[in-house]
């Protein structure tokens, strides 16, 4: 009795490795299809300029970062999305900010002006990213 007792403790181990072995696989083949797929965005550190970034204040004293860009692609950009550091008094990084910019065309200037909803002392902004959305 014992001995099949064991045996089956045995089958059920196997069975449960088996099962586990099958869900990873199945991720890794998730997560490759989704890395092959691109997922819709592309990094554009390279052909997209970013330029005069600077903060600002609106009448009511919230922050604003405005700046200009440019894609060196040749065809338009439907949407590129722009993330920002954000940095308090005393060049501390207080967080982020993530805004978009439509319709960019071919080595054209377009220059933007977006409102940072921040809780903190904001004081300076710097781009960390370029992202093309497609």
């Amino acid at each position: 009795m014992l001995f099949q007792a064991q045996a089956q403790t045995q089958a059920q181990a196997q069975v449960h490795i088996a099962y586990r072995a099958t869900l990873l696989g199945a991720l890794c083949l998730l997560l490759v299809g989704l890395a092959a797929c691109g997922g819709g965005a592309e990094d554009a550190s390279d052909d997209i300029e970013v330029d005069a970034i600077a903060l600002q204040r609106d009448r009511a004293g919230a922050p604003v970062v405005t700046g200009r860009i440019k894609s060196e692609r040749p065809s338009p950009i439907n949407a590129a999305q722009v993330q920002v550091t954000l940095f308090g008094p005393t060049n501390e990084r207080t967080g982020s900010a993530t805004f978009t910019v439509r319709n960019l065309q071919p080595n054209e200037w377009k220059e933007f002006e977006e409102l940072i909803d921040a809780n903190v002392d904001v004081q300076r902004a710097r781009v960390r990213s370029v992202v093309v959305m497609n």
